[in-house]
C-alpha cells in the first residue's frame, strides 16, 4: 500500500511537473516572439524594402518546395505558382539573390530527381511574364531595365561599394570571440545532454529547465544583458544542435530521414545567407540576422 501510494505521488508530481513546464514554456515563446517581432520589425523596417522583399521571396520559394513536394494536385499547383512568384520577388529585390536561388532549385531538381517539379519551364514562365509586365509598367520594357541594370551595376563599382564581381563571389570568416563560441558549444551540448538524461533523470532535467526558462523570461522582461550573444553566435546554437543530434546512436537521426528531408534541412540552413550576397558587410552577420528572422 504505502509503494501505491508513493507510485501515485510520483505520477501526480510528473504530471504537474510536466504542466509547470508546458505553461513556463508557453510564457517564455510568446515574450520572446513578441521581443523578435518587434526587434525585427525595427530593424528590418529601418534598413529599406528590398531587404525585407529579398528574404519574404526567398521564403515563398522554400515554402513553394515543400508544397510541390506533398501528395496532390492542387498542392503541387500551389507550389509551382509560389516558386514562381518566389523568383519574380527574388529578381525585382536583388538580382543576385534571383540567380542564386535559382541554381538552388535546379540542384533540388536535378539531384534529387523530384518530379513533382520536374517541369521546370512552367515556374519559369510565371517569373518572366511577372517581370515582362512589370517592365512595361515602370515604362521602359526590357531594354531599358537591362540598361538601368548594367548603368548601375557600373556606378555602383565605380563608388567602391563591395558590390564587384570578386567581391560577391567571396568567403568571409566568422567574426567572433573564443568566448562566444564557447558558449554556441556548450548551449547544444547541456540541451542535448538535457534530453539523453530525460529518460534516466526525469527530475533533475525537468528543473534544470524550469530554471533556464525562468531565467529567459527575467532577461527577457527586465531587459538583463548579463550576457553579451552575438547575433552570429546565436545562428550557431542551432547549427551545433542539430551536429550533435546526427550522432545520436550512431547516426539514426540520419539514417532515419530521406535524403529530401535531409537536403531540404541543409537548404534552410545556408539558405538565408544568400541575402548577403553583394553585400560589403561580412557575409556570417547579415546571414545570421536573416536566418534568425
Amino acid at each position: 500500500m504505502p509503494r501505491d501510494n508513493i507510485f501515485i505521488n510520483g505520477r501526480t508530481l510528473s504530471v504537474l511537473l510536466d504542466r509547470a513546464l508546458l505553461a513556463l514554456s508557453a510564457v517564455t515563446t510568446a515574450i520572446l516572439f513578441a521581443w523578435l517581432l518587434y526587434y525585427s520589425s525595427y530593424d528590418l523596417g529601418s534598413e529599406g524594402f528590398y531587404p525585407n522583399l529579398n528574404i519574404q521571396s526567398v521564403s515563398m520559394v522554400m515554402i513553394g518546395l515543400l508544397l510541390a513536394d506533398r501528395p496532390g494536385r492542387m498542392c503541387q499547383v500551389l507550389g509551382r505558382i509560389l516558386v514562381g512568384v518566389g523568383g519574380w520577388c527574388c529578381f525585382m529585390a536583388k538580382p543576385i539573390t534571383a540567380a542564386a536561388i535559382a541554381l538552388v532549385v535546379m540542384l533540388y531538381v536535378v539531384v534529387l530527381r523530384r518530379k513533382s517539379l520536374r517541369p521546370t519551364p512552367g515556374e519559369a514562365l510565371i517569373a518572366l511574364a511577372l517581370l515582362i509586365v512589370n517592365t512595361y509598367l515602370i515604362g521602359d520594357g526590357i531594354t531599358g531595365l537591362v540598361t538601368r541594370m548594367v548603368n548601375g551595376s557600373d556606378g555602383i563599382t565605380l563608388l567602391g561599394a563591395g558590390h564587384a564581381m570578386s567581391r560577391i563571389l567571396r568567403i568571409d570568416w566568422l567574426e567572433t570571440s573564443r568566448s562566444q563560441l564557447g558558449i554556441a558549444v556548450l548551449v547544444p551540448i547541456a540541451l542535448l545532454l538535457s534530453i539523453l538524461m530525460g529518460a534516466t533523470h526525469k527530475l533533475i532535467a525537468s528543473l534544470a529547465l524550469a530554471a533556464m526558462l525562468i531565467v529567459t523570461i527575467a532577461v527577457a522582461l527586465l531587459r538583463i544583458h548579463l550576457i553579451s550573444i552575438d547575433v552570429s553566435t546565436l545562428f550557431l546554437v542551432p547549427a551545433f544542435t542539430c551536429l550533435g543530434a546526427m550522432f545520436y546512436r550512431e547516426g539514426l537521426v540520419l539514417r532515419t530521414q530521406t535524403p529530401t528531408s535531409i537536403v531540404l534541412a541543409l537548404t534552410f540552413l545556408v539558405l538565408p545567407h544568400l541575402l548577403a550576397l553583394s553585400r560589403a558587410l561580412n557575409y556570417w552577420t547579415i546571414g545570421s540576422s536573416a536566418a534568425l528572422f
